[in-house]
């Protein structure tokens, strides 16, 4: 079985420009992959089957189903495979853990098929799945405008290091995105600002550019963020913010010594979960492990 590694991301900046009228939301975003992973497995089977091992995310609404039935769809393609999904990207976590998946199922079931299609197409595809698919394929830096659909990539940022921390509670982004108020709407100004920067190898003004228009809804539906951005601030963390639609927050560090000494300052407990990852570097489609 030969596994791909879907690696995680995080919202450097994440602006909500207003409400479109498909009833989606338009996004300004800088995006950057990080070494928190998954792993999608294909073998041979006659028909198209899939497992997880958590068995709750084993069902057909799973977003690895859907976006291999939607390449079946485009393409007519109608041979099967086994998909077995690992989990190590929390789920619900504002990670972009489903989309990864679903990026990393088109790039494999793609290859499997023999089906021929380029990046430009599979994300076409992805992006009728998820918002955040095609920067999965697209990746590990970049900037991204529309739904999430058009992506641009951009050099990546001067700092290597990130401190994750999820607390148990688990936010749905519909819900957050549900919830939103006018009032946190902008006008894309400060990823612009910041996508600029790493295109011109320039050092951001983290204190401006690190911003999430969905940070303070997913606070005030999950209380535990505000109390964790506390926590990371007294552990030392110098740039925090919430990835996504939360609830994870995080803290960008210069080093893989800075991010193990706060991470372990903050410690994991019964409330929280935390990692030390550095940013993902490879360009995407990202390589999959040797083969077993």
């Amino acid at each position: 079985m030969e596994l791909y590694r879907a690696p995680a991301k995080i919202n450097l900046a994440l602006e909500i420009l207003g409400r479109r009228p498909d009833g989606f939301h338009e996004i300004a975003s800088v995006i950057q992959a990080v070494g928190l992973y998954d792993e999608l497995g294909v073998a041979p089977a006659e028909t198209l089957r899939f497992t997880c091992d958590r068995s709750a995310l084993s069902g057909a609404d799973n977003l690895v189903v859907r976006a291999a039935r939607a390449l079946q769809d485009a393409t007519g393609c109608r041979r099967g495979a086994e998909l077995r999904l690992c989990k190590g990207i929390p789920v619900a976590a504002g990670l972009g853990g489903g989309s990864s998946d679903a990026a990393a199922a088109l790039v494999l079931l793609n290859r499997y098929w023999h089906l021929g299609l380029t990046l430009g197409e599979l994300s076409r595809i992805g992006a009728t799945i998820g918002s955040d698919i095609p920067f999965f394929l697209a990746g590990p830096t970049a900037v991204v405008s529309g739904r999430g659909e058009r992506v641009e990539l951009l050099p990546p940022p001067p700092l290597g290091w990130v401190v994750l921390v999820r607390p148990r509670q688990p936010l749905s982004t519909a819900v957050v995105y549900g919830a939103l108020r006018p009032n946190s709407y902008s006008d894309g100004r400060r990823t612009r600002q910041l996508a600029a920067a790493l295109r011109q190898g320039r050092a951001p003004d983290w204190a401006t550019g690190l911003t999430n228009g969905l940070a303070a809804t997913a606070a005030r539906l999950c209380p535990a963020i505000g109390a964790i951005r506390q926590r990371l601030h007294e552990a030392g963390a110098g740039h925090v913010q919430v990835s996504g639609s939360g609830p994870t927050v995080f803290a960008l560090c210069a080093s893989e010594t800075a991010a193990r000494r706060i991470a372990a300052a903050v410690g994991s407990g019964r409330e929280y979960t935390v990692w030390a990852v550095p940013f993902h570097r490879k360009p995407a489609p990202y390589p999959t492990t040797p083969p077993l």
